[in-house]
């Protein structure tokens, strides 16, 4: 028995076929890779954020009393995010905020020692 390979039109479609089913299936994955994006914005806020995962959804959004944004990544143990506006001091660079933010908030922390002094690294 012989067999024989077979050329032209048929050939030509199989092909053809073949590369437009690669394209398509292509075409869905880079689309699927790219609707795990999710964006936040709303009336009360005057930003928008992007998040990374479909995970991540909004707990809280900023009224009267607090004016935050709140998204938890699944579990609130997994992951918090809260979004602040903060008003900078005239003459404070945002380096020396953040260094007296977090200055502030370990000063309150359960276990604070006095004149102790950890280095932090930021950037």
């Amino acid at each position: 028995m012989k067999v024989r390979l077979t050329t032209g039109k048929f050939m030509a479609r199989l092909t053809a076929l073949f590369l437009f089913a690669l394209l398509a299936t292509g075409a869905q994955l880079s689309a699927g890779a790219t609707s795990q994006e999710q964006t936040y914005s709303s009336a009360k806020v005057d930003y928008v954020i992007s998040l990374p995962s479909p995970v991540w959804h909004l707990v809280g959004e900023p009224d009267e009393i607090h004016q935050h944004t709140e998204f938890i990544y699944g579990d609130r143990n997994d992951g918090f995010l809260r979004i602040r506006k903060e008003t900078l001091p005239e003459g404070t660079d945002i380096k020396e905020f953040a260094h007296q933010n977090l200055d502030q908030k370990e000063r309150f922390l359960p276990g604070y020692i006095g004149g102790f002094r950890r280095r932090h690294y930021l950037v």
